[in-house]
């Protein structure tokens, strides 16, 4: 719901996600060398906003932000996981496996096909896009991801090692 100023002096538009832009082009139309009256700018702006499909019920249906707490674990390595040489920095890539929510949220999302998971247990379900995996216990009830970041690139890499 879009709350307009129904007075010249009315400040009201708070019920509207950018209601300092409203305001303004509120103003801006009032100002106008017309002098419109306050409902002719109202109804102008009420206009503007709809053939933009700006308003809140034209908005697209995609699901709103929303924060949750983040579960799992961290730790940082080099390049090679499993037996680096001496000479590899230990400190070059950032490695997460993550757990609950987070993890199912992320398994959901992932476009490729489940398949049984090598490294996990019986009934365990893998699904894995580029460099991130992640796995379902076989009752659907534990969700594990991992995925490795790269510092100097930036590059998400493979995260896990059987």
């Amino acid at each position: 719901m879009i709350l307009l100023p129904l007075r010249s002096g009315d400040e009201q538009a708070t019920a509207y996600p950018d209601g300092i832009a409203l305001r303004a082009t509120l103003r801006k139309v009032s100002k106008m060398k017309k002098r419109l009256p306050v409902r002719a700018a109202r109804g102008l702006v009420t206009l503007s906003f709809l053939t933009a499909g700006l308003l809140p019920w034209q908005a697209s249906v995609a699901e709103p932000l929303t924060e949750a707490p983040l579960r799992g674990s961290y730790f940082w390595a080099g390049k090679t996981l499993v037996d680096p040489p001496p000479e590899e920095r230990r400190d070059s890539h950032l490695y997460l496996e993550l757990t609950g929510g987070a993890a199912r949220d992320l398994y959901a999302r992932l476009k490729a096909r489940p398949m049984a998971d090598p490294c996990g247990e019986a009934g365990e379900t893998l699904k894995a896009q580029g460099a991130i995996q992640c796995s379902r216990d076989a009752r659907g009830r534990s969700y594990r991801c991992w995925l490795g970041i790269e510092l100097a690139g930036q590059r998400v890499v493979n995260g896990r090692v059987c």
